[in-house]
């Protein structure tokens, strides 16, 4: 089913009356088809930030703050907040105020280990946490946002794509980045596109634990090798090649493609 096709039927735009239609469907069902369409995908796919901030940004504007950490939505029939539903439990939430920072910024630490294993364990994504993580980061402020720079490491029981064998894999990643703060950035000239800076109370702040997994997401490796020189399986048989000769290489040739064998190309 196509996400953004099942969202704009349930987000039905009425036009004549200049408002949105609520979805027929109860809260519980929309947000169930949310975690189903979007939630799960967070763990593979690396552009889940660009895509939750798009479904954020649509302009029927039914979720307020949705993120990957973000626990409020708006209910526009009432104009009032409510809590998601979904979540099976309470993200870690980790905010520093950055309007008050010194110029030259400040070094922070964090091993708090909530905020990997609470959305590995939320979304039952295909790995474990081998090596405990840790990060070290300094946030510089400026006039229309922060400069997050720093490191992430630890290691990760992850699953070989060719032989399926468990294996441990070192995450290493080093970032800089540039968060803006709501309401524009001025480097661009353009509509921000704000996800880790909130404002509260007259001041900014950036959501730690939102912006250290995301950088922990785009360290992980698209396809997943014990080695480079992996095997793999036998297709026949299951065997782990790099274990076993497979046997059913001396089987001879698929009969099914007996038929090709006396072709030529000219």
């Amino acid at each position: 089913m196509c996400f953004g096709a099942e969202l704009k039927r349930m987000m039905d735009v009425e036009s004549k009356e200049g408002r949105h239609a609520v979805p027929q469907l109860p809260f519980q069902s929309f947000f169930s088809f949310i975690k189903r369409s979007v939630g799960r995908s967070l763990g593979a796919c690396r552009g889940a930030r660009g895509a939750c901030r798009a479904f954020a940004k649509t302009e029927s504007n039914v979720l307020a703050g949705l993120g990957f950490f973000g626990k409020r939505f708006l209910d526009i029939r009432t104009r009032e907040e409510i809590r998601s539903p979904f979540w099976e439990r309470e993200m870690i939430e980790l905010l520093v105020e950055t309007t008050n920072l010194p110029g030259d910024g400040r070094e922070f630490s964090f091993d708090e280990q909530r905020i990997w294993a609470d959305p590995i364990a939320e979304f039952h994504l295909p790995y474990r946490i081998a090596e405990p993580f840790s990060a070290v980061i300094r946030v510089v402020p400026h006039a229309d946002g922060c400069t997050v720079e720093g490191t992430l490491r630890g290691s990760l029981v992850l699953s070989c794509d060719r032989c399926v064998e468990e294996f441990t894999y070192p995450v290493t990643a080093e970032f800089h980045e540039f968060e803006a703060y709501p309401g524009g950035d001025s480097r661009n000239d353009a509509p921000s596109d704000v996800w880790w800076v909130v404002a509260k109370d007259g001041l900014h702040y950036l959501d730690v634990a939102g912006f250290l997994w995301e950088q922990f997401q785009l360290a992980l490796p698209e396809k997943p090798l014990c080695t480079v020189l992996c095997r793999g399986m036998c297709a026949e048989c299951g065997a782990n090649k790099n274990l076993d000769e497979c046997r059913c290489a001396a089987s001879g040739s698929d009969p099914r493609l007996a038929a090709f064998h006396s072709m030529k190309l000219s």
